[in-house]
């Protein structure tokens, strides 16, 4: 199965909330901004990672995530410090 970057950002004020959130990102893929993350996974991961991280969140909440192919993950441009979105070796569950 391909996998694909998808770039999951959060809106969420509850510090226990959004703490448990980001740990569950931080699993999957890496922190590249206070609340984005960039994680390589298959649609089916990711779809199961929207559903859990649903479960964790309360109603006014906001979980916005976008799929990348690698095509265009490879053409994603860096300003300053950060490196570019590279895919890793191992696979993400």
């Amino acid at each position: 199965m391909q996998r694909f970057l998808y770039v999951f950002c959060y809106d969420i004020t509850n510090n226990r909330c959004r703490a448990r959130v980001a740990s569950a990102l931080e699993a999957l893929g890496v922190r590249v901004q206070e609340s984005v993350f960039e994680c390589w996974l298959e649609p089916g991961a990711a779809a199961r990672a929207g559903r859990d991280l649903r479960a964790m969140m309360q109603a006014d909440d906001l979980l916005t995530w976008y799929r990348l192919s690698r095509e265009e993950a490879h053409a994603v441009r860096i300003l300053g410090r950060g490196p570019a979105p590279a895919e890793p070796h191992g696979w993400y569950a």
